[in-house]
């Protein structure tokens, strides 16, 4: 959970820098929703591609519900009752070795989970679906 919560302070700091400095907060999570949404799509893509079977419900619905569950625990993690400000205070004190070595992490993470999902979706655009139905 440590990491999760380095994971969390190094996007927080990420949109304070930026010129929108407003609701930081909610852009840190919102960003740490998306890459668990690209994650779990990831992983659903790849699990379609080895086992030819389409797994994309067909209503809409749960999508949006998987989505909602996951801002849910992300909003009950940080944002609810201000526990991002505790979890702030605790990073706020590395030295800048270390500091920089988790900032290079998180980047590394960040680009490795959105490479997957382009990859994961390289991966389904191969398969011949017609012949598989």
């Amino acid at each position: 959970m440590m990491v999760y919560n380095y994971i969390f302070y190094t996007f927080y700091r990420f949109w304070e820098k930026v010129p929108f400095r407003w609701w930081s907060e909610w852009k840190a999570v919102i960003t740490m929703c998306f890459l668990v949404i690209f994650t779990l799509s990831s992983i659903s893509n790849v699990v379609m591609y080895e086992s030819h079977l389409d797994l994309i419900p067909q209503t809409r619905i749960l999508p949006i519900v998987i989505a909602a569950l996951i801002f849910g625990l992300h909003y009950y993690l940080f944002l609810y009752d201000d526990k991002w400000k505790i979890k702030i205070l605790r990073f706020k004190n590395f030295d800048s070795k270390k500091d920089t070595l988790g900032i290079i992490l998180v980047v590394l993470f960040s680009g490795l989970i959105i490479t997957s999902l382009i990859y994961s979706y390289y991966l389904l655009s191969i398969v011949d679906w017609k012949s598989i139905e």
